[in-house]
Order: structure tokens, then C-alpha cells, then sequence
């Protein structure tokens, strides 16, 4: 089972254009785009997103996976850019996990003890 996680995370969230959709009282923005780098070390995330957007993180086990749910009102591409670098992420997706959601999952080739969350607006 993945326990704690050994790499940096890097997460960033580009915020170009104003919010768009609501859910309720909340505006929810659009996610553009998504690019993952990875190296041996690391793995570095970067969502585009029209606005500010809450998000949560979690791992699963068997295969390894480290998930991010972020709060968007809709995905503008039909697919992510492909995997930069080699590393401790194999592979990811993006997709529409539900009404104002979407879901990150990396693919991971190694189990990770440790990875600290970094948030840059």
C-alpha cells in the first residue's frame, strides 16, 4: 500500500483568465491544459485554469497512484500533453470525474515514502 510518498510534488495552478461556471453560489473555472514532468526525484504537475480552484490529493494502492481531484467546471482539451522526463511517474490521465470535478491520477513506477505538497498560484 502506498504509505507516504518520497518525491516533491509540485502542483501549480496558472491562473490567466477569470472564473467562469457556477455550481451553486460558487464559481468554478476550466481547466485549459495539464503537463506532468517527471524525474527520478520528482514530479511536477502544472493545471491551466481560468481561475482559482480548490483541490484535494490522495493515493491508491495496487497499482501505486497518487490522485488529485481538483474543483473545475470543465476540461478544454480531449487529451493531456504527453509525459515529460523519465522518472517516478510512468504514465497520467485527466479526465471529468463527476459534475465539477476532475480527476489527476499519476501512475507511479516506484513506491514513495515521502511527497510534499507545494501550491503555487
Amino acid at each position: 500500500m502506498l504509505k507516504v510518498f518520497l518525491a516533491t510534488l509540485t502542483l501549480l495552478l496558472m491562473i490567466p483568465l477569470p472564473a467562469v461556471a457556477q455550481q451553486g453560489s460558487e464559481v468554478l473555472p476550466s481547466m485549459s491544459d495539464a503537463r506532468v514532468t517527471s524525474t527520478p526525484q520528482r514530479a511536477r504537475v502544472v493545471l491551466d485554469l481560468s481561475g482559482k480552484a480548490g483541490f484535494s490529493t490522495f493515493s491508491l494502492a495496487d497499482p501505486d497512484r497518487i490522485v488529485i481531484d481538483v474543483s473545475v467546471a470543465k476540461l478544454e482539451f480531449d487529451a493531456p500533453q504527453p509525459l515529460a522526463g523519465s522518472g517516478i511517474v510512468s504514465s497520467y490521465t485527466v479526465e471529468k470525474a463527476g459534475e465539477g470535478r476532475a480527476r489527476v491520477t499519476l501512475m507511479l513506477n516506484q513506491l514513495l515514502l515521502r511527497a510534499p505538497l507545494a501550491l503555487r498560484q
